[in-house]
């Protein structure tokens, strides 16, 4: 994107470390399930098909990077077909980048989502539990045919060439009225075990660490789920 400049190594580092840590833990999972002989649960198939879809929408930002000049100011010297070009590609790569990053989120919350549901046995967390179950589904439903179908052909997100071709939703419109919803879910779903939690039988710091584990586990499988490149591809 031709407005962010010096940025590579901060998006290197950014997908790096996030990846490496989640591939890690993924590793650990398989591990920990095998010498356990347990079976495994619906938060763990969910997990593996966030992290396939992670994956997927990394190796992009990453081709992305490495050859498209995501992260770095477009040079004035560079022609104008060439400017384009670059424009054209990463529009056409951040539409990938969007629809592996909106099922990439929505199968972080249902594995979260589902591991509540094997931990919480009482009725009373259970009912919210649904109701954000079947809101994630949703979320994702709705997503998908407005990445897909935002613009009028398909191919005129990237290709502003086509003759009659237009957007009839902008990329600050998608972006707002996708991510907020989004956020305000996963607030929900941050807080919902804290509420059963202060129920406990336990010492104030008993709850606070069982608390902070619950929201460290959390935050470090949502971290990445708030910036779709999608927002910056026309930029």
């Amino acid at each position: 994107s031709p407005t962010m400049t010096g940025l590579q190594p901060n998006i290197f580092v950014g997908i790096a470390i996030p990846w490496g840590l989640a591939t890690l833990a993924l590793i650990c999972r398989v591990i920990a399930r095998r010498m356990k002989k347990v079976v495994w649960g619906y938060e763990d198939y969910f997990c593996f098909v966030a992290f396939v879809f992670t994956s997927f929408f990394n190796s992009l930002c990453v081709y992305w990077t490495t050859n498209w000049s995501l992260g770095v100011m477009i040079p004035d010297s560079v022609d104008p077909v060439t400017r384009q070009h670059i424009l054209e590609m990463s529009r056409k790569i951040a539409f990938f980048c969007s629809i592996s990053y909106a099922f990439a989120i929505g199968f972080c919350k249902l594995a979260i989502l589902s591991l509540y549901w094997r931990l919480f046995k009482i009725t009373s967390i259970r009912i919210p539990i649904i109701i954000l179950y079947v809101l994630s589904i949703i979320w994702i439903i709705i997503r998908l045919p407005v990445v897909l179908f935002r613009c009028s052909p398909v191919q005129a997100y990237w290709d502003k060439t086509i003759p009659g071709g237009h957007c009839k939703i902008t990329d600050g419109v998608f972006f707002f009225a996708t991510m907020l919803p989004h956020i305000i879910m996963d607030i929900i779903i941050l807080i919902l075990p804290l509420i059963e939690i202060l129920k406990l039988h336990l010492r104030p710091a008993q709850k606070i660490a069982t608390a902070t584990l619950f929201l460290f586990g959390i935050t470090q499988v949502k971290i990445l789920t708030y910036t779709d490149p999608g927002f910056y591809a026309n930029s």
